[in-house]
């Protein structure tokens, strides 16, 4: 839901960021098929093919709600990629809960 941090772009110690708002499938206005299924896996990778493709990295993620799980999955499998992290409200119980998450 880019309207939920559409104010930081106004924040004027952030004037010197490049911000990018980016809604899954499915998510706020995004569009998802119907005849699809995707895991957080996947959403993961997405994250990464944005990125990638804006040449946005190394950045500060920032990952709000079920975005707080993708982007400490991110951060694992890309941490190079990543100057900081930030969660917002996070929903990141299940990433400590999986015996199989490692943070090394």
């Amino acid at each position: 839901m880019f309207e939920d941090f559409l104010g930081i772009t106004e924040v004027p110690a952030l004037k010197d960021y490049r911000i990018i708002a980016l809604d899954f499938p499915g998510c706020g206005d995004t569009p998802y098929p119907l005849d699809t299924h995707m895991n957080v896996d996947e959403l993961v990778e997405i994250a990464s093919a944005v990125l990638s493709g804006l040449r946005a990295t190394p950045c500060i993620l920032i990952g709000h709600s079920m975005g707080g799980l993708v982007a400490l999955l991110y951060i694992v499998k890309y941490s190079q990629h990543i100057d900081a992290f930030i969660s917002v409200e996070g929903n990141v119980a299940s990433f400590f809960l999986d015996s199989q998450s490692s943070w090394e």
